[in-house]
C-alpha cells in the first residue's frame, strides 16, 4: 500500500518524514499508521475510520536496526478491505505456516519468490514477463476475507495490526481455499472473500476487475482454475497442481 501512494496522487503522505531525524521519523510513522484512506476501503463495508489494534502497531528500521516504536497497546489503527495476491501456496505470510511452503528462521534472505509464486510477495520485483500464465488469467489483488468481530476488535491474527505493515496475515492472502464472505464465525488468515452476498471482487494483473463466486468451491475444476489464478507462471510449484488451466473462475 505504501509504494501505491503516488500513483494515488498521495506523494505528501508518502515521503513523510523523508530527511527526518530518527525521532521525527517515529513520529510521522506513527502519523501514517493512523491514516485511513478511503479508496481502500469497500464502500458496501465498514466506514473509514480507525479501528483497534492489540499487538504493537509497527517497528521502524533505523540504520539497519529495528526499534519498536513506544505506543500504547491496544491503540487505534487504519485498517483495509483488500489484500495482494502472493500465489497459490498455502501461507501468506512470512515465516508462517506449512514447513513445506516456506524459508527457514525468518526467512533472513528475503527471497520469499523461492516459496511464494504469486506477483506481490516480500521484497517482490516481478515483471510483466514474468507472468508466463498470462495477465488476463492471474490474480494481484482481491478483496480479502474478515471475521467481522475480529476485524473491529482487532484480536484476529489477520486483524491485530494496520494497513502499513507490508507481507503480513492482515495485507496478504492466496488462492489455495475458495474465497468465502465475511461473517462472525469463521477465522481464516489465508482466504480471499467480502462482505458481498455472492461474490469477491479481484484485479487481474491486465487491469481488468472481475467478480469471482463464493461457489467456485463446488466444482472441482473451478476450484482448481481459482487457485491456479494466484499463481503467475507454469513451473511454480503447487503440491498436487500444476497451475496451466486458463479457464474463467469469475461471474461477472
Amino acid at each position: 500500500i505504501y509504494n501505491i501512494l503516488p500513483g494515488l496522487e498521495l506523494l505528501g503522505l508518502h515521503d513523510m518524514g523523508k530527511g527526518a531525524s530518527a525521532a521525527g521519523k517515529l513520529h510521522d510513522a506513527q502519523i501514517l499508521i493512523q491514516t485511513p484512506l478511503s479508496i481502500l476501503a469497500c464502500p458496501s463495508g465498514h466506514p473509514v475510520k480507525l479501528f483497534t489494534a492489540t499487538t504493537w502497531a509497527f517497528q521502524l528500521y533505523l540504520n539497519g536496526s529495528p526499534q519498536k516504536v513506544p505506543t500504547p497497546t491496544p491503540m487505534m489503527v487504519a485498517r483495509t478491505d483488500y489484500a495482494s495476491c502472493c500465489g497459490s501456496q498455502t501461507i501468506s505470510e512470512i515465516s508462517n505456516g506449512d514447513p513445506a511452503n516456506r524459508k527457514p528462521a525468518n526467512d533472513p534472505t528475503g527471497n520469499a519468490g523461492t516459496y511464494m509464486n504469486g506477483i506481490i510477495f516480500q521484497c517482490s520485483s516481478i515483471a510483466q514477463k514474468d507472468v508466463s500464465r498470462g495477465t488476463s488469467h492471474t490474480f494481484i489483488i482481491g478483496e480479502r476475507f474478515y471475521n467481522q468481530n475480529e476485524f473491529f476488535s482487532g484480536t484476529g491474527t489477520a486483524d491485530n495490526e494496520c494497513m502499513w505493515v507490508g507481507q503480513d496475515n492482515d495485507l496478504s492472502r492466496n488462492t489455495s481455499l475458495p474465497p468465502i464472505r465475511c461473517n462472525n464465525t469463521v477465522t481464516s488468515v489465508t482466504q480471499f472473500g467480502s462482505i458481498h452476498p455472492s461474490t469477491a471482487h479481484f484485479v487481474l494483473a491486465d487491469g481488468s476487475v472481475h467478480a469471482v463466486s463464493y461457489d467456485v468451491s463446488q466444482d472441482t475444476a473451478r476450484t482448481n482454475a481459482y487457485r491456479c489464478a494466484g499463481a503467475r507462471c507454469v513451473t511454480a510449484a503447487i503440491p498436487g497442481l500444476t497451475p496451466t488451466s486458463s479457464a474463467a473462475v469469475w461471474d461477472d
